[in-house]
């Protein structure tokens, strides 16, 4: 037997109830089924958990608090557990914690190499979210402001883009030529430098980009750059939120990007849909509004992309 996919079943008491928890959570409604709507499910990238109101399977919420541990119960719940993987599990509960979400388990690094968490359905069903155990950072957390760019830094900036986007399976040997050409053709609409003890450690880009109905006021971000040895110290996130604000004081209506959605969604970035990419169908296209939304339009970045479809490293 050659088994193509798996998709878990959750017997849920609310079926319009558990598509709000879980888009709540980050995931999105993939479909429905039936009058009324018995049968569904929900998405995230490639994954689908399946929904079913009332059958296929059991549920049941335990009266325990804790899914791990001393004092725990594992098992009180009826429901499904379901492993999840995911990228940063201390942002995702970030996430939890301040949406409402009921933790079972805070996060912890276990004896079997993961860091993991347990957040609780409703109706009983575990979810068991982990990401690799990652090695502890030493030393100081660099000490850095954030600034325009001047035209001392373009060395700098190809720099620090070069070396971010070196032996990542997303690089392709264009991020620093993007902003070489935004910058010639003047379409570099903010460029802004990290900088730590007058050196360069981190780049963000801004550049308009065209509507296919003709709308101006939306930008697109990146590419995003941080040296390799200052990545995870919330330089990153410092480029990103300042640039940010200055598109919100210029008062644009929308910021586009490709990303990872476990990263971005931070910022209040959502699949871009209805929103279309140019050329590309790219599950990384994502939106910020800061606006009411728009209707379904094709968006295209500025010639100097020369389209990858891929994330930036942070």
């Amino acid at each position: 037997m050659l088994v193509r996919n798996t998709t878990p079943i959750l017997n849920v008491t609310s079926i319009e109830q558990s598509f709000d928890w879980f888009i709540n959570l980050g995931w999105e409604k993939a479909w429905e089924w039936g009058d009324p709507i018995g049968f569904g499910a929900v998405r995230s990238g490639y994954h689908e958990i399946f929904l079913c109101q009332d059958g296929q399977g059991g549920r049941g919420k335990g009266r325990n608090e804790r899914t791990f541990g001393k004092w725990s119960a594992e098992q009180a719940d009826k429901g499904v557990w379901m492993s999840i993987w995911v990228d940063d599990v201390d942002d995702l509960h970030s996430h939890c914690k301040s949406n409402g979400f009921e933790i079972t388990w805070e996060p912890e690094d276990m004896p079997w190499g993961v860091r993991e968490m347990h957040i609780r359905h409703p109706d009983g069903h575990v979810f068991r979210i982990s990401c690799p155990v990652r090695p502890k950072r030493t030393g100081a957390q660099p000490d850095f402001r954030i600034r325009d760019e001047s035209p001392i830094d373009e060395r700098a900036i190809t720099a620090v883009t070069d070396a971010a986007f070196a032996g990542s399976t997303n690089e392709d040997g264009t991020e620093s030529s993007i902003v070489l050409e935004l910058r010639k053709t003047g379409n570099l609409t903010i460029s802004l430098v990290a900088e730590s003890a007058g050196e360069v450690i981190g780049h963000i880009g801004v550049s308009p980009v065209s509507l296919s109905d003709g709308t101006r006021g939306f930008y697109g971000i990146g590419p995003l750059s941080v040296a390799p040895d200052k990545q995870g110290c919330g330089v990153g996130s410092a480029l990103v939120n300042a640039a940010l604000d200055r598109l919100k004081q210029a008062d644009a209506t929308a910021c586009v990007l490709e990303g990872e959605h476990s990263y971005y969604k931070r910022f209040g970035f959502k699949p871009a849909a209805p929103l279309e990419l140019h050329g590309s169908s790219s599950k990384y296209f994502q939106c910020l509004y800061f606006e009411a939304p728009r209707p379904p339009v094709t968006v295209s970045f500025h010639n100097s992309f020369q389209h990858n479809s891929q994330p930036d490293p942070q």
